[in-house]
């Protein structure tokens, strides 16, 4: 059972290994991408005056468009062959 200690700033504990279940297989994955480089549009009203937007924290400067991607799955054999 997870145990949460105020005066640890409520960090959650794992204690007993003995329950822990085995993992009969993982998968990794990954993606390549493409970066493709964003202009910066300036939205204006109707009569052409540029309309200035809030500060913002995030700039987006780059677009990342998926060109493949690859996965393998890792099984152990020993928690398999266990069930």
């Amino acid at each position: 059972m997870a145990k949460i200690n105020k005066a640890e700033k409520a960090k959650t504990k794992f204690s007993q290994i003995k329950n822990q279940l085995d993992c009969p297989f993982v998968v990794y994955a990954d993606f390549e991408s493409i970066l493709k480089t964003v202009k910066k549009e300036e939205k204006k009203d109707e009569n052409g005056v540029v309309i200035s937007e809030p500060e913002k924290n995030t700039v987006c400067y780059q677009e990342h468009n998926a060109c493949s991607y690859s996965f393998v799955v890792v099984l152990d054999l020993k928690s398999i062959n266990s069930l």
